[in-house]
């Protein structure tokens, strides 16, 4: 049985920030916090000082049709927002909020990453996978990265150490399959990307269900020390932890309910995993991968049985 203990992790404050956020970002000053809201179309961003002071005191900046991904520039004078249902990555001022431009890249563009420079800007494509680059000095598409032609449900992008490989958690689905089961219909894996060559290295995607026990819907992933990379499954409600050194599996870390988000901490010691079923945050030791802590960051207000 889970030994409950907040291991100094409290919940301290508590922030409104619209009907169905979708992600986060925190900029650069590490104070600065960016929230989208899909059911509003909106923006909210609040500084995470002055909530934790005097409670409070959110901005609001409308954007276009169920913005998901958000990311801040890493010179923290711009905000990227994909506009899924728009197909456009909106650009914000991140002092005023207003637009600054907005990119046409066309499809269901969801997850975000950029470079350490913050020459390049990668977006996922919900439907199909592919990962478009974008060079943020012009806002011009530089590459569409396709991967496999059966990939869909892609969320987010993940950059590796140096900017030369990403890493895209996604589904291959058989949709010309009869035999509707699990087994032979959906796979989950992680595409990892060459980007200076712009393709998939196809001969190591990682097959998370070869590689670990039977997983559903990779959704998100981190990089940890040792080359060790940690991938979110939502539907399983588990992590997949896989050595890039050996592309073996180093281990397997169940979750609470259908966690849709993944941190690590800057020192590589902790992972943070936000179960949005059971409205708490998971607290996991990164190398012995024990479970450290349950926070309750929220109560659901539908029947147990519900």
């Amino acid at each position: 049985m889970l030994s409950v203990t907040t291991e100094n992790v409290d919940l301290l404050a508590e922030v409104a920030v619209g009907v169905n956020p979708g992600t986060v970002a925190i900029a650069p000053n590490n104070d600065d916090v960016f929230v989208t809201s899909q059911s509003e179309d909106a923006l909210y961003t609040f500084s995470i000082a002055e909530a934790l002071e005097k409670g409070e005191d959110v901005r609001f900046a409308g954007v276009e049709n169920e913005p998901y991904g958000v990311i801040a520039s890493p010179d923290g004078s711009r905000i990227y927002v994909a506009e899924s249902g728009w197909g456009t990555v909106a650009v914000l001022n991140a002092e005023s909020l207003e637009l600054i431009e907005r990119i046409e890249i066309g499809g269901n563009p969801r997850g975000l990453a950029i470079t350490a420079n913050g020459n390049r800007l990668f977006v996922t494509d919900f439907f199909t996978g592919v990962l478009t680059e974008i060079e943020t000095a012009t806002f011009e598409i530089a590459k569409r990265i396709e991967l496999s032609s059966e990939s869909n449900l892609s969320l987010s992008v993940l950059l590796g150490r140096s900017d030369n490989f990403a890493f895209v958690p996604h589904t291959l689905s058989d949709v010309g399959n009869m035999e509707l089961t699990f087994e032979t219909t959906v796979f989950p894996v992680v595409s990892i990307v060459d980007l200076n060559r712009g393709a998939e290295l196809s001969n190591f995607r990682l097959e998370l269900d070869v590689l670990d026990k039977p997983v559903s819907l990779p959704i998100d992933a981190v990089l940890g020390l040792n080359q060790i990379l940690y991938v979110l499954n939502a539907s399983s409600n588990d992590i997949s932890v896989i050595n890039l050194a050996t592309f073996e599996r180093e281990g397997h870390i169940p979750t609470g309910e259908h966690p849709r988000g993944i941190a690590i901490s800057p020192d590589g010691t902790r992972l943070y995993v936000n179960n949005t079923l059971d409205g708490t945050i998971s607290v996991i030791d990164a190398q012995s991968f024990a479970r450290l802590a349950a926070v309750d960051i929220t109560e659901d207000p539908l029947d147990e049985e519900i």
